[in-house]
């Protein structure tokens, strides 16, 4: 199930219930505010899909070069875009940064390890009492 399709199951998730624990109208704020994201949460996301999900990664992000001013430059990023189209674009430094930190985590044995067999972001959907639930661990290690 896709990120998307969780978040649009009607069930609470466990952030959902700890909103609820402090107020019911957080829970109904937080539902409804929108969110511009910041660089930060932008650059954890994108190293939450490379380690975790590698094949999306590289499906889905690009590092973007950096480009001058000529002519010719402006035509090479305009053929960029292009090819890029559809991809979410990280500045160089961003993409490098990523990448640099997704070998530094999996050069730890242990994350190496558990990270080695197992499934991401898999989306669980169950019922307690009649009331609906849903959660979506990041990684469930085979080992």
């Amino acid at each position: 199930v896709s990120q998307s399709r969780y978040r649009h199951v009607k069930a609470f998730s466990k952030s959902d219930l700890d909103l609820l624990h402090q107020s019911i109208p957080l829970l109904d704020w937080a539902r409804k505010a929108p969110s511009d994201g910041s660089h930060a949460a932008d650059m954890g996301t994108a190293l939450h899909c490379a380690v975790l999900e590698p094949e999306r990664f590289d499906r889905d992000y690009i590092g973007k070069p950096d480009f001058g001013s000529t002519k010719a430059e402006k035509d090479a990023a305009s053929a960029w875009a292009l090819a890029a189209a559809g991809k979410i674009d990280l500045v160089k430094v961003d993409f490098e940064k990523v990448l640099a930190m997704r070998s530094s985590i999996l050069a730890h044995p242990t994350a190496k390890y558990l990270l080695s067999s197992g499934e991401a972001e898999r989306s669980i959907f169950w019922s307690h009492e009649g009331l609906k639930l849903k959660c979506r661990p990041d990684w469930i290690c085979d080992s």
